[in-house]
């Protein structure tokens, strides 16, 4: 099981997947960036930032709801 920090950092992914979408990204090639970060964490040993496991959950869930026509 991964930890999940607790404690509010920044990560800079966020904004770049974020910013990605808004520019017209695949959203699977989003999903596929956050989640090598979120292993990038995992690997090192460190928590892994709360908003990444969020963002990760909301656009796996955003992409399977396209993918059903919803």
């Amino acid at each position: 099981m991964s930890k999940v920090a607790t404690v509010k950092k920044f990560d800079p992914t966020i904004d770049d997947v974020l910013t990605g979408l808004e520019a017209g990204e695949d959203p699977r090639v989003a999903i596929a960036r956050l989640n090598k970060r979120i292993v990038a964490y995992q690997s090192a040993g460190d928590d892994v930032p709360a908003g990444l496991m969020r963002l990760s959950k909301m656009l796996a869930h955003e992409c399977a709801m396209q993918s059903q026509g919803r």
